[in-house]
């Protein structure tokens, strides 16, 4: 009753508004879905404002209905949750316009299509996991809920087009509120997956059927599969992640070095098993320094947990420079030499040796190569001699798994007796070690260091006699002698009781004392007289010292000394 007295003020309210009056808009309106024609329907009124005091009235109207109506439902459930009244119009006869009341203020107006047809079905299970129960949902339509005429209920398996059997513990149906009805098929497995629908007709040429539901059943994929093979540097790497049997299909990212390396990913889909397989693949050019890194492919679904796969690299890769260690040979002649050469690499883990040749001949070296990274290879020449000059040694590097081009040449230069020098091959020669005329600068090194020696042991030589003689003249001046002047003439003997006749001497540089001694006659018995001219007391003797002499004249002669070491024929004084 109190509905419908209030019914002609709602109507002049909404007349109003519909003329223009602005009305106050304070709610949503909606509908549950899927709705039928006959069936009931569900009907939703949010406000955005809850009022304790206050219940909205829905109303109604189609094109058969010239005026609005209340919807025949006095109960409107509120959910304090979801701050949502619902009610149920029950047996909606036809499509039209649904509009709230609520208080001094209202909804929108809203579109009601109802459906007619067999239903509606709709999957209940949102992610179906194999093994696991899967639901399908029907809301049939008022014909199919009578079964009245031609109308039947039969679920129907679209992907093997053949209507499905209900078994207890496999398949059954159960009705529910509201006459819907459930199918349920316990321990899904991968041929669960496909598409299913509800026949609602009998007539199997013109049959009618609902809309197709689409069951997929999740699998989880397996453990990635990562296949990383030896790798050579510069080459495709060539790594490989798979992942199979998983629906949906799972994504792959790889991982090398901490840096994403992950390119384009193949997914393909097995009919007969009903999953996916990926793969991503890595084909990068390789690099040395990815050896003994780690690679890791990741395994990602939005329905399973991740799951990673990791391995070593290993990556082979070459010397990429080579040095030789050239020996000196000496410049003097030797009637053979031993020479030793030794080649160097840098890093390198692939299977290298280095080999050596002589004039294009293959040698064999005499030592073994040593541990591989840093290696060094050594080859020794035991007798080399002038028939080896010009030859050329080689070494070079060979590799299993690379075609390598490296390598060193030496050409030996052996001296001979017209060749002093040697010279290393495409080398500059150093022209500070020969002077303009091609001597070696040792050779003029040694030469002057000889001759510096020689003046060095002559004057410490000519000091030392000096020193030993001037010692002398101070031991025979200290001692009082007799000192004779004489002229003395070869082929003359003076007697021993003649006169002394003095003689004034004149120096001539002269720095010693002269000795002479005078020759006597064969036969004769008179002693022999010298005359010992003592020259440093001369020089220091200012006057010859005076001495009583008989009236006799005196008669002088001048003697001259040239710097005599001793008295000649020539030299001697005659008086």
């Amino acid at each position: 009753m109190n509905i419908l007295m209030k019914v002609p003020c709602l109507i002049a309210f909404i007349f109003i508004c519909f003329k223009g009056v602005v009305c106050e808009i304070c709610g949503n309106l909606y509908y549950s879905q899927p709705a039928f024609k006959g069936r009931n329907v569900t009907i939703s009124f949010k406000p955005f404002k809850f009022s304790a005091t206050q219940t909205p009235t829905i109303f109604y109207t189609n094109a058969a209905v010239i005026r609005w109506i209340a919807v025949p439902s006095n109960v409107y459930m509120y959910n304090a949750t979801l701050g949502v009244f619902t009610t149920v119009y029950p047996n909606i006869p036809n499509s039209g316009h649904l509009y709230a009341v609520y208080g001094d203020c209202s909804s929108q107006s809203i579109r009601l299509d109802l459906q007619v047809g067999c239903g509606d079905i709709y999957l209940r299970t949102p992610n179906p996991v194999l093994g696991k129960k899967v639901e399908i949902v029907y809301y049939p339509s008022p014909a199919v809920v009578g079964l009245t005429g031609e109308y039947t209920r039969e679920w129907y398996n679209e992907s093997s087009r053949s209507l499905m059997t209900l078994t207890d513990g496999l398949l059954t149906e159960e009705k529910v509120h509201n006459e819907e009805f459930v199918l349920t098929m316990y321990n899904s497995t991968r041929w669960t997956t496909g598409n299913y629908s509800v026949k609602c007709t009998k007539n199997n040429t013109y049959s009618l059927h609902t809309e197709r539901v689409f069951v997929q059943v999740t699998v989880k994929p397996e453990v990635p599969v990562l296949n990383v093979p030896i790798l050579r540097e510069g080459s495709p790497a060539n790594i490989t992640c798979i992942s199979r049997e998983g629906r949906p299909a799972t994504n792959l990212i790889l991982w090398l070095d901490g840096v994403n390396y992950s390119g384009d990913h193949i997914k393909t889909y097995d009919n007969s098993t009903r999953t996916y397989t990926t793969i991503l693949t890595f084909n990068s050019p390789a690099r040395k320094d990815w050896n003994r890194k780690f690679v890791s492919c990741v395994s990602s679904s939005p329905l399973f947990e991740t799951a990673t796969q990791q391995k070593t690299i290993n990556c082979k890769y070459p010397p990429s420079k080579l040095t030789m260690d050239a020996p000196s040979i000496p410049s003097y002649l030797q009637d053979s030499y031993t020479l030793k050469f030794s080649c160097l690499t840098d890093t390198y883990n692939d299977n290298c040796l280095i080999s050596w040749t002589k004039d294009g001949q293959l040698l064999n070296a005499n030592g073994e190569v040593t541990n591989k990274i840093h290696d060094s290879a050594v080859m020794e020449f035991a007798v080399i001699s002038k028939e080896n000059n010009s030859q050329t040694i080689t070494c070079s590097v060979n590799c299993s798994n690379f075609d390598v081009q490296l390598s060193k040449s030496h050409t030996l230069q052996i001296p001979s007796s017209t060749q002093k020098t040697y010279e290393t091959p495409n080398e500059s020669k150093d022209t500070s070690l020969t002077n303009s005329n091609d001597i070696p600068m040792v050779w003029i090194v040694i030469g002057l260091s000889v001759i510096i020696a020689a003046v060095i042991i002559s004057t410490v030589i000519v000091l030392a006699r000096k020193r030993f003689l001037k010692k002398n003249q101070h031991a025979n001046s200290s001692e009082p002698q007799p000192v004779q002047h004489s002229n003395v003439q070869e082929n003359e003997t003076v007697g021993m009781n003649e006169e002394v006749t003095y003689a004034q001497v004149n120096k001539i540089r002269t720095n010693r004392t002269e000795t002479v001694e005078p020759k006597t006659k064969e036969g004769s018995d008179t002693n022999l007289v010298y005359a010992d001219i003592d020259i440093e007391h001369l020089e220091t003797a200012s006057k010859p010292p005076s001495r009583q002499r008989p009236p006799s004249p005196t008669e002088y002669a001048d003697v001259d000394f040239i710097r005599t070491k001793r008295g000649s024929k020539s030299d001697n004084i005659i008086t």
